[in-house]
């Protein structure tokens, strides 16, 4: 069964400022993510793409989605949201860019390109939110439920010099 990833680009290819649209939902297996605790085995996957033909080439812009999760890297409970990775790859039967990718016959594979953007832009150090408080460095509490009882933390004695500085920095009189 072909990969509903590959696009005949032929008939874009006949002329410049030729236009086609890709909506396409697959999964992360098909993909062949396997093996990546951010991205459940089964998820869909949304893509959807715009390709749009030059004098040397296609242009494939547009945007994938997927649901992640994982462990929030401060108060280590689970978190969860979802990617959305903008799309903006040049593809050209003979290369005359270092960053084009190569067309072969009249098929576009873009499976590759969808699961690159995927691995590399997934959080590999998620937060649950962006205000999370983490946990107590001395009890481990989750500040995220409010104040623990432990003394607030004293400064750490290698930063002492640096601390008397700025101290007699900030007091000094302005001249």
């Amino acid at each position: 069964m072909a990969s509903p990833l590959v696009a005949n680009v032929a008939e874009l290819l006949r002329g410049t400022g030729n236009r086609r649209d890709l909506e396409v939902t697959t999964t992360v297996d098909e993909l062949g993510i396997v093996d990546d605790p951010r991205l459940e085995a089964g998820s869909p996957v949304e893509v959807r793409l715009h390709l749009s033909s030059l004098t040397d080439g296609v242009v494939v812009e547009g945007s994938v989605s997927v649901d992640w999760k994982g462990t929030c890297r401060r108060c280590l409970v689970e978190a969860r949201g979802t990617l959305a990775a903008a799309v903006h790859e040049l593809y050209q039967q003979q290369l005359t860019d270092p960053d084009a990718s190569l067309i072969i016959g009249d098929q576009l594979d873009l499976a590759p390109l969808v699961r690159e953007l995927l691995l590399l832009d997934a959080p590999s150090t998620p937060l649950c939110r962006d205000a999370c408080a983490g946990l107590c460095q001395t009890c481990g509490a989750d500040l995220n439920d409010g104040e623990c009882a432990c003394a607030p933390a004293s400064g750490d004695d290698r930063w002492a010099e640096l601390d008397q500085l700025r101290s007699a920095l900030t007091t000094e009189p302005a001249e």
